[in-house]
């Protein structure tokens, strides 16, 4: 019995779900991307907005398409990237995700906190002191 080429072809392709080349360059491609948007978002950790940066992105009503969040040659471990639109996405979302997340503290909320913990300090040693100047029988 003689079978074409299309026919058997079709019915592996029935059979098995898909075409076995298909799937394989999908599986690579899935595992590229997301090596690449680990990358993108361990660079995007090293990214700082200036003062007057953010007030322009507070400004522009927090715009995640601003050009504050562009990849540049000193953020990147791999200047070949800069290239990759994948990598360029996943560096933007990352940076507009940071830079939504910064909070500055207030000065108050600083002394505030720098003073308990003064405070702290000093009873854990008067604390100590006293329990070491007590004489036990």
């Amino acid at each position: 019995m003689y079978q074409s080429n299309c026919s058997l072809k079709a019915s592996l392709t029935t059979r098995c779900g898909g075409n076995f080349a298909s799937d394989s360059i999908k599986q690579d491609s899935i595992t590229y991307n997301t090596k690449i948007t680990i990358d993108a978002k361990w660079d995007a950790r090293k990214i700082r907005l200036a003062r007057t940066n953010r007030e322009k992105f507070n400004a522009s009503g927090k715009n995640p398409n601003s050009d504050l969040f562009k990849p540049r040659n000193e953020l990147v471990s791999n200047t070949a990237l800069l290239v990759d639109s994948v990598y360029v996405k996943a560096f933007r979302l990352a940076a507009y995700k940071k830079a939504l997340a910064y909070k500055k503290g207030s000065v108050a909320h600083c002394f505030l906190i720098g003073g308990l913990t003064i405070v702290g300090v000093y009873a854990t040693i008067g604390l100590i002191l006293m329990i070491g100047s007590v004489k036990l029988y």
